[in-house]
């Protein structure tokens, strides 16, 4: 899918649409580091509780990343570029003659 369709279909129907593509790779990776980690996390085996607070930091920053990427980048997107939501209102070969003008 073309980023260009946004302009078409509005910001909303595009991030969903995207989430769809994305989110299964971006929530399996995550949580097959995240589920590796956490034996290491808990201070399991031998020498654990050397690398357990390492583990820990890394699990923390995969989760919170992993919102990051999900939610508060398309939120703050849709705050910072209002002219998505004029582009449903109008036809769409307006669209593109505004977009070609600018």
């Amino acid at each position: 899918m073309a980023f260009s369709n946004a302009f078409f279909l509005g910001l909303d129907n595009v991030y969903l649409r995207l989430l769809r593509m994305v989110l299964r790779p971006i929530l399996m990776t995550t949580l097959t580091t995240i589920l590796g980690l956490l034996p290491l996390a808990l201070g399991i085996g031998e020498g654990a509780d050397v690398q357990a607070p390492l583990a820990r930091a890394v699990v923390g920053g995969l989760a919170g990343s992993t919102l990051i990427t999900l939610v508060l980048i398309p939120a703050v997107y849709s705050l910072f570029h209002p002219e998505m939501k004029e582009n449903r209102k109008m036809k769409p070969i307006e669209c593109v003659l505004n977009h070609v003008s600018n």
